[in-house]
């Protein structure tokens, strides 16, 4: 549980993302990205919850990004998020220059190293996370314009989904949980 619950919360926000007929291959380099910046801005004494906010900001402008480009100005979708991986990546390399910043306060790496009942907190992250998605996506009417949109793009379009607005919100999802993937993997290692 310990060792997949980073990537069960990535495969939340993917599983929306898949059902609506779209992909991202940018989420480790959005990952890397964001426990960059906020190890970065937690290494020049830059609050928490700041340094958190900047790190998730960030990540789901790459979402943005990846959004716009693929629902609105249809770009291909896999060299698209191949590109905002490799641009997340640079800027993640760029920042440390291949060192990883360390010596976070302790507030920020109970985010990632706290047990409670003798199970990591990661667990509970995956758990609440999964459990609101799978929530949203059977129970609720953004659940089905997800699975309308990906069972035929132009019926959902003629029955009145925005697809486009669609998928841009579920490239944000999805970055913003690599996003807080990256905020509690930089809190954990």
């Amino acid at each position: 549980l310990n060792n997949m619950a980073l990537e069960s919360i990535a495969l939340a926000g993917l599983t929306m993302l898949l059902a609506a007929g779209l992909f991202d291959l940018s989420v480790d380099g959005i990952v890397a990205m964001s426990g960059v910046i906020v190890g970065k801005l937690l290494n020049l004494h830059v609050g928490v919850v700041p340094a958190i906010a900047a790190a998730l900001g960030a990540a789901l402008l790459v979402g943005l990004v990846n959004g716009t480009f693929i629902n609105k100005l249809r770009m291909n979708p896999l060299m698209t998020t191949l590109a905002t991986w490799w641009i997340s990546a640079g800027i993640a390399l760029g920042i440390t220059r291949a060192i990883s910043p360390y010596g976070f306060p302790r507030a920020f790496q109970d985010l990632g190293q706290l047990r409670i009942f003798g199970v990591k907190i990661l667990v509970y992250y995956a758990v609440v996370i999964i459990g609101f998605f799978a929530i949203v996506l059977a129970k609720t009417r953004f659940g089905y314009h997800v699975y309308a949109t990906g069972g035929n793009r132009r019926a959902a379009l003629l029955h009145g989904v925005n697809v486009d607005r669609l998928g841009i919100i579920l490239y944000m999802i999805v970055a913003g949980l690599a996003g807080f993937i990256g905020v509690v993997m930089a809190a954990r290692l």
